[in-house]
C-alpha cells in the first residue's frame, strides 16, 4: 500500500484555519492480478466471467455458469487458458448483484463446483513456488467441511477450506516430505455466516535450508503466519475443484484421510487467482488492498475528519 496525504483548510470569507492532514493508503503495483506475477497459473473473475479480459464486454447473463473463463490467457499472463467447467446440475449461480452491486458466484453447498482441467502449470509438474488469493463470502451456514478451493489428493495437494466455523489454508505431502513436516495447515481463525473474506497464501520452497522454506498465510490484510520446513511440492494431478472437493484431507488433520462426502461449499467466490510464484509480505499488502477496494463496499477513507478541529 502506499500512502497520499490530503489536507482540508477552510476559509470563512476573512481567514484560512488551521490545515487538517489525513493520510490516505491505496493499493500500488497492480493493474491486473493476471499479470502482477511473472508466472500466472489461472485468474478468474466473477466481473470477467466469460475470461476475455475486459469485464466491459461479454459478461454472461445472471443465472446458471456452465464454464467460468480462466482471463489470465486474455489478460497476457499465460498462453494457457485453464478456464473451469462443470457439469449439468453442478452449475452455480452468477448473479451480479451479489456483493455490493458487483457480479459474484453462488455455490449451492450441495453439488455446485467449478473443475480447472490438469495441466503442468497448475498440478502435473513440480513446484518451489506456489500462490494464491481468493476473496468469498460464507453463506448461512459455516458448520462442517466447506471446500473453497483444492488442487490435488489425499497425498499431496494444497486447499482452502472452512471447518466448523475456521477457516484454514493447508499444503500437504506425505511421500516425499519428511516425518512431522507432511501435513502444513495454518488456521486463520473464525468465520462468520454472511460475511466477506479475502484469503492470500504462500509456498516459497525456494531457500537452500529446510528450515527456511515456507508456507505463509493472512485474512483480510491481518497478520501473515508463517509454518516452516515446507518442501517443494511434487506432481500432484488429482485435479483441481472450486467449490467442493473429489479427494483432499481435513485440514485439521495429520493423515491423509479424505472426509466423507465431497465438502461443499456454501456461499459466493467473487474472484481466485493463483501464480507459480512466492509472495512477500509486501505482495501480501499489495495484493489484500487490491481487492478490498475493488470488492468490498468499505474503500479507502479518511480518518476521523469529521472531528477534527479546524
Amino acid at each position: 500500500m502506499a500512502i497520499r496525504s490530503i489536507s482540508f483548510i477552510i476559509n470563512d470569507g476573512t481567514e484560512n484555519s488551521v490545515a487538517a492532514i489525513r493520510n490516505v493508503e491505496y493499493p500500488t503495483s497492480i493493474t491486473d492480478l493476471a499479470v502482477y506475477k511473472p508466472i500466472d497459473v489461472f485468474h478468474f473473475d466473477a466481473q470477467d466471467a466469460d475470461g476475455n479480459g475486459n469485464a466491459g464486454t461479454g459478461q454472461p447473463a445472471n443465472g446458471n455458469l456452465a464454464t467460468w473463463g480462466d482471463r489470465s490467457d486474455n489478460a497476457g499472463g499465460t498462453s494457457n487458458d485453464l478456464s473451469a467447467t462443470t457439469s449439468g446440475g453442478q452449475e452455480p449461480n452468477l448473479d451480479s448483484n451479489l456483493l455490493g452491486g458487483r457480479s459474484g458466484l453462488l455455490f449451492n453447498g450441495t453439488t455446485d463446483s467449478f473443475n480447472p482441467p490438469n495441466d503442468a502449470r497448475l498440478n502435473t509438474a513440480s513446484y518451489n513456488e506456489k500462490s494464491f488469493a481468493t476473496i468469498f463470502r460464507t453463506g448461512a451456514s459455516v458448520a462442517g467441511i466447506q471446500v473453497i478451493y483444492e488442487q490435488g489428493a489425499g497425498t499431496r495437494g494444497y486447499q482452502i477450506t472452512i471447518k466448523d466455523g475456521f477457516i484454514y489454508a493447508a499444503v500437504w505431502n506425505n511421500n516425499e516430505w519428511s516425518g512431522g513436516n507432511q501435513y502444513k495447515s495454518i488456521n486463520l481463525g473464525a468465520v462468520e455466516p454472511n460475511t466477506s473474506y479475502i484469503v492470500i497464501a504462500n509456498h516459497d520452497a525456494t531457500a537452500g535450508a529446510l528450515v527456511d522454506r515456507v508456507w505463509t498465510a493472512n485474512i483480510n490484510g491481518g497478520p501473515i503466519t508463517t509454518l516452516t520446513s515446507v518442501d517443494f511440492q511434487r506432481a500432484h494431478s488429482g485435479g483441481a475443484e472450486i467449490g467442493e472437493e473429489d479427494g483432499t484431507i481435513d485440514p485439521t488433520s495429520t493423515s491423509n484421510a479424505d472426509p466423507a462426502g465431497t465438502s461443499p461449499f456454501g456461499g459466493v467466490i467473487a474472484e481466485l487467482v493463483s501464480w507459480n510464484n512466492g509472495l512477500t509480505s509486501t505482495d501480501f499488502t499489495n495484493i489484500y488492498g487490491f481487492l478490498s477496494d475493488k470488492w468490498f463496499n468499505t474503500p479507502s477513507v479518511l480518518s476521523d475528519i469529521e472531528v477534527s478541529p479546524l
